[in-house]
């Protein structure tokens, strides 16, 4: 039996999304194939894309900390045991995700493989350390405006970064 493809190009083997026909040949001199016939009735056969809605998708990490940098975990997508390649397979829509909060990664299937798949991650906020000067209030005194000073920024950001008031 050889196989050829949708063009009538012969073939090793299919793999790939198309269609395709058979034929056979049999030594015999008694015997000739006209054409080889599936159950159906018809002489060709399709492979179809695979579903990548079922895949796994595995993330590199699931929650990072704010950083101030663009911060994307690692992506394997694997279907039927196959682990697929970006920009064969499927490619990847995604949003820079530097601030804290929950992203989302959507994965759309290309080639062999059709549909799209979902995966979220969450940046956490950066923990902060507020310092107070130590201060003596005597009864009776106001109370001073206290200086405060804070522990943990990352990068060029600072106290002006900070949306809300000190509770």
């Amino acid at each position: 039996i050889s196989y050829s493809d949708g063009k009538g190009q012969p073939i090793a083997a299919p793999s790939d999304v198309d269609s395709y026909s058979l034929t056979a040949t049999i030594v015999d001199g008694n015997y000739m194939v006209s054409r080889v016939l599936f159950a159906d009735g018809e002489s060709s056969f399709k492979i179809t894309a695979a579903n990548i809605d079922d895949s796994e998708l595995s993330l590199g990490f699931k929650e990072a900390t704010y950083s101030g940098e663009v911060i994307v975990p690692g992506l394997t997508v694997v279907v039927n045991g196959s682990t697929l390649v970006e920009g064969t397979d499927y490619s990847v829509s995604k949003t820079d995700s530097v601030d804290a909060g929950s992203y989302k990664i959507t994965v759309t299937g290309m080639g062999n493989y059709a549909g799209s798949a979902k995966a979220t991650y969450e940046i956490a906020p950066k923990e902060l350390v507020v310092t107070v000067k130590d201060v003596e209030i005597v009864v009776g005194d106001p109370i001073p405006e206290f200086e405060i000073g804070f522990s943990g920024f990352v990068g060029d950001d600072g106290p002006d970064d900070i949306f809300g008031e000190l509770a």
